[in-house]
């Protein structure tokens, strides 16, 4: 009995106030302000997911399994981890993955093959790090139009002017995060943050 009672449960919904209010979910798009910048970087990997995210000891692959480069750093090849699907059920594959980031950057020349991607630049760059980057993030246009849609492990359920709505990606190639949804107040001031 002690043990059930430790473990986490399902279900609730997270509340968030912040003072920082993004004017945009498109992780292409640029940051206008230092604190909108501050908000894409906590909430946009709920939403969407690069190929490769720093921690403290360098990077580690999200939806890229590993990857390797020549030795002049020209040309990257990312393998994709198989079985992630997008929020809309739809499985992601080395040529969405291609034709997400060929949209972010279409300077960069990106082949897809079955299970990889390869990426070949003009000059040397240490690519890894900078697909770090949230307007690296895997995000597409919603079929009929609405709000982009990722394979996060939370789906944009509600977008509003100053609030956003999410709700857990219940087929996440990590499991189903254990609250419900998140709510996200935007705009909100600091004095009315620590008075609530």
């Amino acid at each position: 009995a002690g043990a059930d009672a430790a473990r986490p449960r399902y279900g609730g919904t997270l509340r968030v106030e912040t003072a920082a209010v993004m004017r945009t979910l498109n992780p292409a798009a640029a940051a206008v302000d230092p604190a909108d910048a501050a908000a894409r970087r906590v909430l946009f990997p709920l939403i969407f997911e690069t190929l490769v995210t720093p921690t403290t000891s360098g990077v580690r692959g999200v939806l890229a399994r590993d990857w390797e480069a020549n030795t002049s750093g020209t040309r990257w090849q990312f393998r994709v981890r198989p079985g992630v699907r997008l929020h809309d059920g739809t499985p992601l594959d080395s040529g969405r993955v291609a034709a997400a980031l060929r949209a972010a950057e279409p300077a960069w020349r990106i082949t897809a093959d079955a299970g990889s991607i390869t990426i070949e630049l003009d000059r040397a760059v240490d690519l890894v790090w900078q697909l770090c980057e949230p307007r690296y993030a895997i995000a597409f246009a919603r079929p009929g139009g609405g709000e982009p849609i990722g394979s996060g492990p939370f789906a944009i359920e509600r977008w509003e002017p100053k609030r956003l709505r999410l709700r857990a990606h219940e087929d996440h190639w990590q499991g189903r995060a254990f609250v419900d949804a998140i709510i996200v107040e935007m705009g909100r001031p600091v004095a009315e943050q620590v008075a609530s």
